[in-house]
This record gives structure tokens, sequence and C-alpha cells, in this order.
């Protein structure tokens, strides 16, 4: 765009992955061209774009060929023959969200542009690749690399979590010759490091362990608990490192090569996952519900004060009273992890959040007041979460912004991943929905209420009719009043069908595609009474990404496909590919 009038000066569209968490890396420029990233499940390469025109300088593919299975074998996960992950997550070891890095090593420029099993070093004027080092044992990088001390410096955020600092002077495969200095100590996965002169910084995001290397050698030269989650990326300023962590603490520590002084320690209403910006006199704090500015100086007033304690922070929610006491709910967490390690697994590998394990630790408590019997912790936290990963549309009621969350009466469920007792308890209901955040907040906005929109959901909690914004492939989107045939309900003569489809596609996004079909061919097994029923009406087709992910990536609006379809179960409404699949000219 022209930063000055917001006229549009090219775009591409052409550039597409299968990511399901979305992309995390920010694209780079430097004079000439626009550097991207595009690490996927399913293709991976880097791509250098003509800033001005936007198009394409050259492109890289990753080419990272790796033994997947003896990797999660070395690390002690068992995997099927043949599989990877039991099939859990094809390609997970093959995305990344690193931001890539220019530097210059001994006059020559070189784009370092980690990939999810390897940091690779390429020649940003032609993209030939100049070295690459395999990440040990581990996969997918977070963090931006930094250059400095005539070193690169890597950290890898899965399985084995190792930090690598990097010769950036080799050539070809360099895993075996250049690395310096690597550890596996106390790494972190989330934040990144800060080196200072000859000194390197840095802070696990669990627990909150402090660290000092030599940034040359890598030898430890002190560490201290903070405490805490920390997210956010340390800062420098003054002589002093600024730690701030998802419990709302902010912790300056002196920069130095010795046992360091804690210089102040505060506590503010919020929980932190950005990391803090500074200017020439002022420190930006961004909280998940507060923004702040600190200058030195700088005095709130007392109606200040009073109005921040009125917001009802974060903070204070986390803190209830047991037999006339406070519980610190995010102490009693930390002390229940310790003695429990079926939770503390759980908490680790991501299948339960800190939210949900004090929530079920909660829940326990009032359990144990009645004398109930207590249950085991569940996959997910929360025993009354159910997955509920489905399409629904519905007239929109209320919204609150802030909080990220919206009610709905809902007129139409689609597209269920299981649990499809779900579609029957709320279809006609009034629910609400949570956890909206980052651009589909600007979705709802737009949204007035009475209007239809359309929504992917990720669970759904029976006892209070609550559900969960979807975690992956996000839809939020003002839609037409409903109307079944707008939306791939089929007619009940065609349910049961099995055979082709010719037609136009109406939308194509989430592997599913909404079919308008011309044509048709029935196969001899089909059960479908009356199969032209469909003839000039929609139908929604799902699983284009069990066989077909690639071709499907290329799929536009208003394309023209043939496609085998099996209606497999005719209670549903949607109808699963087959192994024909192909696009047909306009």
């Amino acid at each position: 765009l022209n930063r000055i009038t917001g006229d549009k000066i090219w775009e591409r569209r052409d550039l597409r992955i299968y990511q399901p968490v979305r992309q995390g890396s920010s694209p780079i420029v430097d004079e000439d061209n626009l550097y991207v990233a595009f690490d996927g499940n399913d293709q991976q390469f880097f791509i250098a774009l003509d800033k001005n025109t936007g198009s394409t300088r050259w492109k890289s593919d990753r080419n990272v060929k790796t033994d997947w299975a003896a990797t999660l074998e070395a690390s002690g996960i068992r995997t099927k023959k043949g599989d990877s992950k039991g099939n859990e997550k094809p390609g997970d070891n093959k995305k990344s969200f690193a931001t890539a890095t220019l530097i210059d090593v001994d006059g020559a420029r070189q784009l370092i542009a980690p990939a999810a099993e390897a940091t690779i070093a390429y020649a940003p004027h032609n993209g030939e690749e100049l070295w690459r080092v395999m990440h040990p044992g581990g996969f997918n990088v977070a963090a931006r690399p930094i250059f400095q001390n005539g070193l690169v410096y890597v950290f890898t955020s899965g399985l084995t979590r190792h930090f690598l600092a990097i010769k950036p002077d080799g050539r070809g495969d360099v895993t075996g010759s250049h690395i310096a200095w690597s550890t596996k100590r106390g790494t972190p996965a989330i934040p990144s490091p800060i080196v200072i002169d000859e000194h390197l910084f840095m802070v696990t995001d669990k627990g909150g362990i402090a660290r000092c290397l030599n940034a040359k050698t890598g030898e430890t030269l002190w560490t201290k608990r903070l405490g805490g989650d920390h997210w956010a990326s340390p800062v420098y300023a003054n002589g002093r490192l600024y730690f701030s962590s998802k419990q709302g603490e902010v912790t300056v520590v002196e920069a130095s090569s010795e046992q360091p002084m804690i210089h102040a320690t505060n506590q503010l209403n919020g929980s932190f996952i950005a990391s803090p910006a500074l200017t020439d006199d002022s420190l930006i704090l961004r909280s998940t519900t507060h923004l702040y500015c600190l200058t030195e100086g700088h005095h709130r007033s007392d109606q200040e004060l009073a109005k921040e304690t009125s917001d009802n922070p974060t903070i204070a929610s986390n803190v209830r009273k047991k037999d006339g006491k406070e519980i610190d709910w995010d102490a009693a967490f930390e002390e229940f992890l310790k003695k429990d390690s079926g939770a503390r697994k759980k908490f680790e590998n991501g299948q339960a959040t800190k939210e949900q394990i004090i929530n079920w630790m909660k829940s326990q408590r009032g359990t144990a007041k009645k004398g109930g019997k207590k249950s085991g912790l569940k996959k997910g936290g929360d025993t009354d979460d159910v997955n509920f990963y489905a399409i629904v549309i519905g007239r929109l009621k209320t919204k609150d912004i802030e909080l990220g969350e919206f009610t709905v009466t809902v007129d139409h469920v689609t597209s269920m991943y299981g649990n499809r007792w779900v579609r029957d308890e709320i279809n006609g209901k009034t629910v609400r929905v949570t956890g909206v955040s980052g651009q589909f907040l600007d979705n709802l906005l737009q949204v007035k209420r009475g209007n239809t929109l359309k929504f992917r959901t990720g669970s759904y909690k029976p006892s209070s009719k609550i559900l969960t914004f979807g975690p992956k492939f996000h839809v939020l989107e003002r839609t037409p009043p409903f109307n079944p045939e707008d939306y791939g309900v089929p007619p009940d003569d065609f349910r049961g069908y099995q055979g082709e489809l010719i037609g136009k596609i109406v939308e194509a996004a989430g592997y599913e595609v909404l079919l308008e079909v011309s044509e048709l061919t029935p196969a001899s097994q089909s059960k479908a009474s009356k199969p032209e029923s469909i003839q000039g009406k929609r139908v929604r087709i799902v699983g284009f990404y069990n066989q077909h992910a690639e071709s499907f990536n290329d799929l536009r609006q208003g394309d023209r496909i043939r496609v085998g379809v099996w209606h497999t179960n005719p209670s549903h409404d949607e109808v699963g590919v087959t192994d024909l699949f192909e696009q047909l000219s306009n």
C-alpha cells in the first residue's frame, strides 16, 4: 500500500500454503526486495519479491528431508510403523514461525532464514543457498535469529530445545563443523534472548528461570529464578533488563555478568504476552487488558488508581478466599505441578493450559468441600469441555469487543467433526461465544445486531451453553440470512449419493468446498432416491486435506471442478471427497 494515501500498489494471492495455525513470521525488506517465509505442513519455501512490483525475484524450496519418525523415537516418543506421531499432526514438524534476519559477513550479505528443522542462509540477491545447519533432535524456530560477536544465535522450540551459536562463514551443510557452541539447559521456547556486548541473557517461558551466558563460549555465568510464565522477550535500557510475565509481574534486573541484584518487582494488572517497547524516555507495556506508559517523574492521580481498581483486573479474579484467607491460584498451580507429574506432563505437552488446570483445581476444591470423590485431570483440563469443531450460522444478539465474545441465536450447524449431539442441543438456542481475538475482532465490529454471521467453533461447555471460537481455520464473517440451499444442506432425495459431480465453486476454505452442481453421474451403488434433485443447488464437500491438499490450494471462487463424492452418512449435511478431483476450464 501507499503509506500516505492507502492506495493499493500491488498484491499477490497465489502464494499459499497449508498452515492451520497461521503464519507467525514477518516479512522483511531491504532496498530492493521483500523477503517472506512460507513454511507450512504441505510445502516449505522462501521467496524474494520486488518490493515495488510484487514480481518474484527468486524462490528457493527448503528441501529439508529428515527421518522424522527416527527423530521422535530418539526423543522417547513411540511411533507406529510408517507413521510420525501416530498421524495426530501430519507435517507438524515442517512448520516454522521465525522471522528472517539480514546480516553482513566480511562484506557480503547473508539472509538467515530458519525453517522448521534447519536454519538456512541464502544470498539475498539470487536466493543461492550458502549454508545450512540441521537442528539437533528438534524443530520449529520461533524467535528471530540474532547476529552478534561474529555468531548467529538460534534456538529451537520443539522436543529438545537446543540453543545454537553458529559461525556463518561456512558453505553447504555445516552442522558438524560450524556450531561454535550449543546448550539445551534452561532454554526458552517462546521469549527471545538478548545479547548485550559479550553477554547473552534469556528467560524460560515456564518457571521464569533467567540465565546469563558468555555469548562467545556458551559458559553459564549465573542463573536466577524470577518465577512466573514468560512469553514476552526481555528488553534492555540504561544497564538494566526488564522481564514481564504472564502473571503481570515486571522484574528489573541489572544486566551484569555477576549474580545480579533485583532493582524492582512490580505487580501490574493483566497478563503480559507481548514484549515491551522503548522510547527515548518511556517504557510501554501492553498487557492482555491494559496499556501502560511508564515515564520517570509521572504519578497517577487517586481517580486514575480508583478507576483501574474498578476495571476487574485479571489478577484480582485469580485470588479467592479459603477459610477466610486469600488463595493465590498462581502459586497453587505451581505447587500442584510439582506434586502431580501427570498434570505437569499434560501442561508441558500443551494438552492442558494453565487456566484449564486452575479451573479444574477450583472445581475439585468445591467437590472436596461437599465430600465428593475427586476425579483425575482429563485431557484439556476441563471436565465440562467437549470438542466441537463446526461451522455455525446464526443471528447476532450482543457483542463485547473488549472481552472478545458475543451471543448468537443459532440457525444452523454444519461441517461437524465429532460430538454431533451438540448441534441438536444448540440449534435454535441462544449461546455465548468466547475467545475472539486479533483480526476477527475487526470482523465482529462490522456485524450489527440482528445480522447473520458464520463462525467456526472449537469446543462447547454444556453446563454454561458456551462455544469457543475455533483455534484453526478461523472463520468469522457476516453472511446472508440462513437459507438451507445457500449453505449446502442437501435435499432428502439426494442423501446417500455416491458418484461424480461437476459444478462451480461458491466457496473454498478450510479444505472444504461449497459446490453449485450443474451435472452429475451417479455410481451404481448410490443410495440416493432422486440424485438429480441436487442439480442447480449447492452441496458442501469435505476432506480435501486427505489427498488433494496441494490442488485445493489452487482453487478460487468461480472455478469449475469434477469431483467424486460419497455420502457415507446420510444424516450428515456434508459429503466426503473421494480420489477423483480435477479442475475444468471455465
